[in-house]
């Protein structure tokens, strides 16, 4: 059976690779494990996230989220991915999210936690590249776990609002025009060519990481992302318990498995 987490350690370097599709109840105590065990190695300085095979990740399982039917379930939910988001925000290692493929919902909240973002060309005739976006707005939800705060973080007021309000996919180049990555390599050789560029960029990085975030996000960054993830959790809880909510998510599903039967 599929391990949900893959971890590799090329000397100061460690890849983490998530091997299922979607953020699933598997997959993120996995994935906090694996981020706590690393946090205690000092020798490790630079963290690579990325997917299996072209898809770095479609986001949470809605089959997980139409079942949430009471607030305590919603906050079971989301504990685990808040985790994640903090840990990134705040240790003392420069952590690379390179998105080898779709980054959609959730997973592109844990990518704007990273301190870099390396993403796959979209180019014609690349037709595994990467699109990025927050299409749970179309279902009624809204990004629960730090992603609207970090999006105009990382973007500014104007791109986030426009990215979550129309739910619209953007493929790399477009991300990065706007910054939403930093680099944008093809497809052949893109894992090599991200743990390269990540080590280039630290090679000459003396200062912690951790200090260079406070000054560049603010002495109270840390504060700020914990007081906007809270209500973030509101908002995501409330808009998840609506029944239109359900009912939006119950049409994408059949609308999923349709074409998943048409196509075998």
């Amino acid at each position: 059976m599929l391990r949900p987490i893959q971890t590799e350690d090329h000397d100061e370097l460690s890849l983490i690779t998530m091997n299922l599709p979607t953020l699933d109840r598997n997959l993120f105590p996995a994935l906090l494990q694996v981020l706590e065990q690393i946090e205690t190695k000092p020798k490790t300085r630079i963290v690579i996230l990325t997917g299996r095979l072209h898809v770095f990740s479609a986001g949470a399982e809605l089959r997980e989220v139409i079942g949430l039917e009471t607030p305590v379930a919603v906050d079971r939910f989301t504990s685990i991915p808040l985790r994640i988001v903090e840990l990134l925000s705040r240790w003392n290692k420069v952590s690379v999210a390179a998105i080898n493929g779709h980054c959609l919902g959730g997973a592109l909240e844990i990518a704007l936690a990273c301190d870099l973002r390396f993403c796959v060309d979209s180019l014609p005739g690349n037709a595994d590249g990467a699109f990025l976006g927050f299409p749970e707005t179309r279902l009624g939800l809204v990004p629960g776990i730090g992603g609207n705060y970090l999006a105009t973080r990382v973007i500014g007021f104007a791109h986030a609002l426009e990215l979550i309000l129309t739910s619209r996919l953007i493929n790399a180049e477009q991300a990065l025009r706007i910054g939403l990555v930093h680099r944008v390599f093809a497809r052949e050789g893109f894992g090599e060519r991200s743990m390269s560029e990540a080590r280039e960029i630290v090679s000459e990085l003396r200062t912690p990481i951790c200090w260079i975030r406070k000054a560049v996000f603010g002495s109270t960054y840390e504060e700020d992302l914990a007081k906007a993830q809270r209500s973030e959790v509101e908002i995501f809880r409330e808009s998840c318990l609506r029944p239109e909510t359900k009912e939006s998510i119950r049409q994408a599903l059949l609308i999923n498995r349709n074409r998943f039967q048409r196509a075998s």
